[in-house]
């Protein structure tokens, strides 16, 4: 006997707060900067809107949930008619259905052992988890920054189309305004925000260095770790993007090989100059070692060429170009002798 497949498609809400969909992910192995070891996601099912919280313990989910709704239903002008999760304790408790009844909310609960029952929840979890490894990779960060790339998973993902909305945001369908994605930044890169610290003396520093963390909900604003301090601190972009930095300067040589090898014919002088003018001469040496052809010219001094059959020229060139500096007034002589 085999379990019965599950239709792929579900039918989706028409209002926004309908049905929230959540679901607990975690423990992770190594605790975040806040020291939270799990993340608990908040899915709107008609919008896809999804709302990220750190949580340090498991129960803890009940008072996260409660300042949730406050909030997305303030926000709204709505209220959640559902809330579907597994079976977990931290979600089936007195305390909770107890909640839920005063405020005429209805459980919809998984089947034990059957995660597809609550699909978008499960997955939306797998891919900011995905998406946040590959930003903890990108940045080099230690495994404790993982809170912080969850959150910034989350936040690009809010404001990323998609195939469930034929294209469209969850910030689009869950604001109606378009999602502006010009301000974002680099996740993990160097920064120099504002330090707002009063009395400073005159000549000390008015920044202060720090790591991009990400962006906040509440604001316009970054979200800045401050290594001195082991703080996050949320500042304003309001220097432009001149303060990120995304790289350090690299004093590396690189190694740039040229295997082309040169053609017969190809003369082994080049030179250069305009006509009337004295003209320098290049000469291509070749890598005997590497055995490909040289990306550099090496310059011949002139008093080599006036020495040489072309001196004529050279001379002729050089009265050219001396008399026609005379008659521009841009040569005077300057004889000042001994007194």
């Amino acid at each position: 006997m085999t379990k019965a497949p599950f239709p792929k498609k579900s039918e989706r809400q028409t209002e926004l707060l309908e049905i929230i969909r959540t679901d607990v992910c975690g423990p992770m192995r190594v605790e975040s900067i806040g020291k939270s070891k799990y993340f608990i996601t908040f899915i709107d099912d008609h919008s896809r809107w999804c709302v990220v919280r750190m949580l340090k313990r498991k129960n803890e989910t009940f008072e996260v949930f409660k300042h949730f709704k406050a909030t997305v239903e303030n926000q709204t002008g709505r209220r959640i008619r559902y809330l579907q999760s597994d079976n977990g304790k931290e979600y089936v408790n007195s305390k909770f259905d107890a909640f839920l009844r005063k405020n005429e909310i209805k459980r919809r609960l998984t089947v034990t052992l059957t995660p597809e029952q609550n699909g978008v929840a499960e997955r939306k979890n797998q891919t900011l988890v995905e998406m946040a490894r590959c930003l903890m990779i990108q940045s080099g960060l230690p495994l404790s920054f993982w809170g912080e790339a969850i959150n910034t998973a989350n936040y690009i993902r809010n404001r990323c189309p998609t195939s469930s909305l034929n294209g469209k945001t969850p910030y689009k369908k869950w604001t109606g305004n378009v999602p502006d994605v010009g301000y974002f930044q680099k996740f993990g890169c160097l920064v120099y925000s504002l330090d707002r610290e009063p009395n400073k003396g005159k000549f000390q520093s008015r920044s202060r260095k720090g790591i991009f963390m990400g962006y906040t909900e509440r604001s316009k604003a970054y979200r800045i770790w401050i290594p001195d301090k082991h703080e996050n601190v949320e500042d304003q972009d309001d220097t432009g993007n001149d303060q990120f930095i995304e790289d350090q300067y690299d004093d590396r040589i690189v190694d740039l090989q040229i295997t082309a090898k040169r053609k017969r014919g190809r003369p082994r002088q080049v030179m250069t100059g305009l006509r009337g003018r004295p003209k320098k001469m290049y000469q291509v040496a070749d890598n005997s070692i590497e055995e490909v052809e040289l990306a550099y010219l090496t310059e011949v001094p002139v008093n080599q060429f006036l020495k040489g059959p072309d001196a004529e020229e050279w001379l002729h060139a050089m009265e050219v170009e001396m008399k026609s500096v005379r008659e521009s007034n841009g040569l005077r002589r300057n004889f000042t002798g001994n007194r």
